[in-house]
């Protein structure tokens, strides 16, 4: 009983920060609408050039031709029309998530690539789609990676499941913890569900007594600096006595991160 009251709290906490969150992004998407240029866009291919006009409301209505030079109006014109899209989207999100139906962003990130490629170098999306998003996170964690190969067999499993479930993962990312100094974990991870960040720590020889007092040392590092298991922190461990399970690794994997 008790487990599923933390259940449902958590729940509870997750869905009221991903309601939060959806309200902030509809006043940004409302204040830039409020701004955005009279009219609308349409784009059109004719062989291997292509035309922008803009289309103006009225009685008549007026269609003009945007010269290239006056791309500032094509890039104002394009933004509204993702932009609506997008509040419409973010309004029916908000009534399924105050009515406890549904999760924050499912849908979101899809709206930017609903849009053709004569458009999409026009738009700002304010919610990446997932390969994007993915791909840029990749980027940012690649480039303070150690470069090195792997050290152990953990590590090579951990790296193939990661594979198997599809997982964005680097190896031994930089990371510094107050109080502690420079680490690098054995991987960072990333959740495209919820797009939260994980570390990855596995601390393969416990039952070393020195390498075991090294291993806590850092695990209060990590407390002491915001990172705890299950939120953003993932702990893996073994023994002689008790070597790693892969299975038990993948039910610990599927279970934070997809």
């Amino acid at each position: 009983m008790q487990q599923f009251t933390d259940s449902n709290l958590q729940w509870q906490a997750q869905l009221s920060k991903e309601e939060q969150q959806l309200r902030e992004l509809l006043k940004v998407v409302t204040r830039e609408l409020s701004h955005a240029p009279e009219g609308s866009l349409t784009i059109t291919r004719k062989g291997a050039r292509t035309w922008y006009r803009h289309r103006i409301p009225g009685k008549p209505p007026r269609s003009l031709y945007i010269n290239q030079k006056n791309k500032a109006l094509i890039y104002r014109l394009a933004q509204k029309r993702y932009d609506r899209k997008l509040l419409c989207a973010i309004k029916l999100e908000l009534s399924q998530v105050e009515q406890g139906k549904h999760m924050v962003f499912s849908d979101l990130g899809a709206i930017y690539d609903s849009f053709s490629d004569h458009w999409k170098p026009f738009i700002k999306p304010h919610v990446l789609p997932d390969g994007l998003y993915a791909e840029q996170w990749m980027k940012k964690y690649q480039a303070s990676a150690s470069g090195d190969g792997f050290k152990s067999k953990a590590e090579h499993l951990h790296d193939r499941i990661y594979r198997e479930l599809d997982l964005p993962h680097v190896y031994e990312p930089r990371l510094y913890l107050e109080g502690f100094g420079w680490v690098r974990p054995d991987f960072v991870v990333l959740n495209k569900r919820t797009r939260q960040t994980f570390y990855h720590e596995h601390f393969g020889m416990m039952d070393n007594p020195e390498y075991c007092a090294r291993a806590l040392s850092k695990l209060n590092a990590y407390h002491r600096n915001g990172y705890f298991e299950g939120e953003n922190l993932l702990i893996t461990m073994e023994s002689s006595l008790h070597p790693m399970d892969p299975g038990e690794v993948e039910a610990l994997f599927r279970n934070y991160l997809l």
